[in-house]
């Protein structure tokens, strides 16, 4: 006559080790696949933001036209043709993120929430909209994040030097947040996040080269950097912007302006 034998106690407490542990490992594997799926997911939205900034950048400067001082109520100065605060934070040099420092963050000297002010023809009006298909234009970078700015009417001092609609701590969870505002006041999108580094520089028409001495690291040139060889209302022939993207290392991009009429 067989006897039916059960499990013993240490073989059940065994078969549970085991089970575990099979579920351990199914489950650390599961975590990360998703992980880095997740990652390769954010480097592929951090690529694709970064692609379409470069679109965007590359629209508004190949449509730059030289800007003229029309205000009513005229500027303190003459307005400069294109406007390029002097951007280059060393980490192109050295070829190193600055990752443990603040976010970076990028002020105008002359108090302007810009490094970057241009005036662009070929504005797309889809609405057939009464306006013109001029705007003006300007690049903000403040905590990291990259800013762009405009506005539906050019050389205004009401709506350019009125900086009250401008909110720089609000989310960026999309591409290109527009707030939304009535009437002709500065609008600001967002273009990317997590910009560690910058640096931009920009050729005369004069130049014979594109060697390091051809460049110029502001707009207009400073009067002690190339005396008399460049106007306040003349343009760059290009312009080039390196960025030190978190997680992604330098891209860099060279725009050609169109020639001057």
């Amino acid at each position: 006559m067989n006897k039916l034998r059960g499990f013993t106690l240490i073989e059940l407490m065994v078969a549970i080790g085991l089970t575990g542990l099979v579920a351990v490992g199914a489950y650390q594997t599961f975590d990360q696949a998703v992980r880095a799926s997740s990652g390769a997911q954010e480097r592929a939205d951090q690529v694709n933001r970064l692609d379409r900034s470069w679109r965007l950048i590359e629209q508004d400067l190949q449509h730059a036209i030289p800007r003229q001082n029309v205000s009513v109520s005229a500027f303190q100065t003459p307005a400069d043709a294109f406007y390029g605060q002097r951007v280059n934070t060393g980490h192109f040099a050295e070829g190193e993120s600055a990752s443990e420092g603040e976010p970076l963050t990028l002020e105008n000297p002359l108090g302007q929430p810009w490094f970057l002010r241009l005036n662009r023809l070929a504005w797309k009006n889809p609405l057939n909209a009464q306006r013109s298909d001029l705007q003006g234009v300007a690049y903000h970078m403040s905590e990291g994040k990259l800013w762009r700015l405009y506005w539906p009417v050019v050389n205004n001092d009401d709506i350019e030097l009125d900086f009250s609609s401008l909110d720089f701590n609000q989310a960026g969870d999309t591409f290109a947040e527009d707030v939304r505002l009535e009437g002709p006041a500065m609008r600001q999108q967002i273009l990317m996040e997590g910009i560690e580094g910058m640096a931009i520089r920009y050729l005369p028409n004069s130049a014979s080269s594109l060697d390091n001495n051809s460049w110029q690291v502001q707009w207009p040139p400073a009067s002690n950097t190339s005396p008399g060889e460049v106007a306040p209302a003349s343009m760059p022939l290009a312009v080039e912007i390196s960025i030190y993207l978190e997680g992604f290392g330098e891209s860099k991009r060279l725009f050609l302006l169109q020639p001057e009429a």
